[in-house]
Parts: structure tokens; C-alpha cells; sequence
């Protein structure tokens, strides 16, 4: 007997939504949100002024300005919480028409990691303390049995930085490495 054409429908993950079940409508949605957002405040391109002399030109650095490829300053320990992650931190900057386009990819992984330090690791650390009676003792243990053993993706930290369970604290924190 020859197979069906019609598909079954497999059903979507739950745990890991991605890309592929955003719908249609959802998609277009967003483009024409984003072609509006780009189209928003659009001026045409003066052209330069003869008498001015080129931008290039007159910008002289500023002597105590530092060179591009200086590294970060470094940061003290903080409390892991929304805003440590490296995604989306390089669309802070945007202003106007860019800070409109940004937006919803800023509140996307500010949603996101307010998941992973709000909800999952706060509820992984309760259902420890009612199991064990205690914290976690050790970062290694953090990371074992509350982390790996609750399948917890951390954000990924700017470079130079890395996650350290505090037990004295009974807190995760972001530390310069």
C-alpha cells in the first residue's frame, strides 16, 4: 500500500523554543515592524558643505582618549542577575531609529537570562535545600547538582569574566578572571 502524501505533525519540543516555531504571521509581523522602525525619521543625505573641510580631517583624538584595543577596565564581582550576560550588550549603545530597531532582540535575552537567574536556578536551589536540608557547599557542587543536574544553559559571560557560587552567600556571582 503506498504511503500517504499527508505529513503527521510531530509535536514542539517544549523546553528549548527556537526560530523554527515562530509562525508566519509572526515573521511578518516582525519584518514589517522592522522595515517601518528603519523608515521611521529617514531624511535625505545632505551633501557636504564646499567650505567645511572633510570630518576625517579635523577629528584629531583627544590625548587622553584610549586606543581601541585596550582592554576593558576591570569590573568588580557582581551578583549574577540580568544584564551579565554577553548577548545583546553591543545593542545598548543604539539610539533613535537603531535603539527601536534593537529593542525587542535587548528585551529577548533581558527575558532570558531574568529566566535563568529568577525562576530556574532560585527554583533548583529550593528543591536542593528540601532534599538535602542545606546549600550547596561548594561551587562545585553548585554547578554539578544544581546547574547540570537541572539542565540550567547559563548566559555566556563578556570575555574575561566567569561564574562563581559564593556558599557563604548561597548566591552565584560574575567574577573577572
Amino acid at each position: 500500500m503506498p504511503e500517504s502524501p499527508i505529513r503527521r505533525h510531530r509535536p514542539r519540543s517544549l523546553k528549548s523554543p527556537s526560530l523554527k516555531s515562530w509562525s508566519l504571521k509572526s515573521l511578518a509581523l516582525l519584518s514589517l515592524g522592522v522595515v517601518a522602525g528603519a523608515t521611521i525619521g529617514c531624511v535625505p543625505e545632505m551633501p557636504p558643505d564646499p567650505q567645511e573641510p572633510p570630518a576625517e580631517a579635523s577629528a584629531v583624538p583627544a590625548p587622553d582618549a584610549a586606543p581601541e584595543a585596550a582592554a576593558p577596565a576591570v569590573e568588580q564581582p557582581r551578583r549574577a542577575e540580568v544584564g551579565v550576560g554577553r548577548q545583546g550588550r553591543s545593542l545598548d549603545d543604539e539610539t533613535g531609529v537603531g535603539r527601536v530597531i534593537a529593542q525587542p532582540a535587548v528585551s529577548l535575552f533581558a527575558v532570558r537570562e531574568r529566566a535563568v537567574f529568577d525562576i530556574q536556578i532560585p527554583k533548583a536551589m529550593q528543591l536542593f535545600e528540601a532534599t538535602e536540608g542545606r546549600k550547596p557547599k561548594s561551587h562545585e557542587e553548585f554547578m554539578q547538582r544544581i546547574i547540570a543536574a537541572n539542565q540550567i544553559q547559563l548566559p555566556e559571560l563578556p570575555t574575561g569574566s566567569e561564574y562563581r557560587y559564593e556558599p557563604d552567600k548561597g548566591e552565584l556571582w560574575v567574577h573577572p578572571t
